[in-house]
């Protein structure tokens, strides 16, 4: 309530005639009568006064509760008086803004914001916390969890916090890392009549190359997820490989052009009948039959072997296996004389 007075301005002549001198007997009437009309003066200004004060401190702010505003009129001069008026309590996570013991304006907004449980997984570890952070990313802020511009957060920073939340920061590092690595030398073959068909002759070895490769390689945490090439230079380039190979398919042997389809080095040994009597393929042993790995020439392939001559390849051995043939002579003593060589085996058209 405000209390309001109305006086009229009395001129100084007028109050000096009702007041008077002194008089013979004491205090003038007249002049203790406008003593007691000041003094009530001033207990109708003490009222306005009074009444001004309790008006101003009379104010309306709005709480804002975990995003939630409501309009509340306090006569509190402090955050926390509105905040015990509004039952709001607070735990000792809780956060607000301004502090409890900021002092209250009118139309002022107080922001509270109740701290939830979660749990943050960063750097190889769990971490439980209480937030008040409206997101993810104010939550990471919150931790002092700092994040390298190519790191990963599920949810995303956008995400609203919610209670018992998980939030995942996966650290992600890229590097670029160079390679030396061999380049391989192709083959170039050459054709010759110079050689039988099927033999060949190395003219060059051929070495390999070298090349510097750049790769990113991308990890998840400090664990590869990713590598890939960004460049590759070759830095020494290799040196291809040279074969003859021979193209001559007559040979002339005793007098006679023999026809070959290819020429074979093979490692030849002798048999004879302490073997058996019959070849594998059920004819009888003689000389000029041949013993051969069947999965190198077939069972039935003529052939001519020199320092020996014309073979049938008509039976097989335990022993011969791959470039190995087994050649039959009538004689232990043949046998005896020819041992072990390394022959050519032509093998006829």
């Amino acid at each position: 309530m405000e209390w309001y007075v109305v006086m009229r301005p009395r001129r100084s002549r007028e109050l000096l005639e009702e007041t008077g001198a002194e008089s013979h007997a004491g205090v003038n009437p007249r002049r203790k009568k406008v003593q007691q009309i000041v003094a009530a003066s001033a207990v109708v200004l003490t009222g306005v006064t009074l009444g001004g004060y309790y008006t101003l401190v009379r104010k309306t702010v709005t709480l804002v509760v975990d995003g939630h505003p409501e309009k509340v009129v306090t006569w509190h001069r402090r955050v926390e008086g509105v905040l015990q008026q509004a039952g709001i309590a607070l735990g000792p996570h809780d956060r607000v803004l301004p502090g409890t013991t900021a002092t209250l304006k009118n139309g002022m907004q107080v922001e509270i914001r109740h701290a939830v449980p979660a749990t943050l997984e960063v750097d190889g570890k769990k971490l439980r916390l209480y937030t008040c952070a409206n997101d993810v990313e104010g939550l990471l802020q919150e931790a002092g969890v700092k994040l390298g511009p190519d790191d990963l957060i599920d949810p995303a920073k956008n995400a609203p916090v919610r209670p018992d939340m998980l939030v995942k920061v996966t650290r992600v590092t890229k590097e670029v890392v160079e390679k030396k690595v061999p380049v391989p030398y192709e083959v170039k073959r050459q054709y010759t009549s110079a050689l039988y068909q099927g033999e060949t002759r190395v003219v060059a070895p051929g070495t390999e190359g070298e090349a510097l490769e750049r790769w990113e390689i991308v990890r998840y945490d400090g664990q590869i997820k990713e590598e890939k090439l960004i460049d590759k230079q070759v830095v020494r380039p290799p040196e291809a490989r040279v074969v003859e190979v021979g193209t001559l398919q007559e040979v002339s042997r005793g007098g006679e052009n023999l026809r070959f389809s290819r020429v074979v080095v093979m490692r030849a040994t002798a048999y004879s009948y302490d073997a058996g009597y019959y070849t594998a393929t059920g004819i009888p042993v003689r000389r000029g039959i041949a013993a051969v790995d069947p999965r190198v020439i077939p069972l039935g392939t003529r052939l001519y072997v020199e320092g020996y001559g014309y073979a049938l390849a008509a039976d097989t051995g335990g022993a011969i296996k791959g470039n190995a043939i087994d050649l039959f002579f009538p004689t232990s003593s043949e046998v005896y004389n020819w041992g072990v060589k390394y022959v050519k085996v032509y093998v006829l058209e």
